[in-house]
């Protein structure tokens, strides 16, 4: 079974999700190895990127669905005190700052982190649970054990 750590899918999801559509990962399914892909940065992937199956696409943000719907969620689940603050905030352009804003404010970005890396990474393992691949905690993993 192939192994990969999640801080290299968690980095590989980062990337990804830096600019959805001009810059991807895949997951090497044969040796857990991942590739970052971006013709922004001219970073290439293997020869063999688009005829072969023994590649997987990592997820980004927009797969995951990490975004305004989470912020909601963490206003929700963890800030009660700035729900309805949280929410008017997503009602225009610029939420995102807005949102950031709030959060400085009343001193909760590092929660909103420690939130977000929560469900990334839930997300990022029930995708391995379903591509069969086996997520490990440390450092990258090793493709033989």
């Amino acid at each position: 079974m192939t192994r990969v750590s999640i801080q290299a899918l968690e980095d590989a999801f980062e990337f990804a999700s830096l600019d959805p559509g001009e810059s991807s990962a895949y997951l090497d399914r044969r040796t857990g190895e991942i590739h970052c892909v971006s013709a922004v940065v001219g970073e290439e992937g293997p020869d063999d990127l688009d005829e072969s199956d023994h590649y997987l696409f990592v997820p980004d943000r927009d797969d995951l669905r990490i975004g305004s719907r989470t912020a909601r969620h963490f206003a929700e689940d963890e800030a009660t005190d700035l729900y309805e603050e949280v929410v008017r905030a997503f009602s225009g352009p610029g939420a995102f700052r807005r949102f950031e804003e709030i959060l400085d404010r009343a001193g909760r970005r590092e929660d909103w982190f420690t939130y977000r890396t929560a469900r990334i990474r839930e997300g990022l393992r029930a995708w391995c649970e379903a591509e069969g691949i086996q997520v490990v905690d440390g450092g990258p993993a090793d493709a033989d054990g």
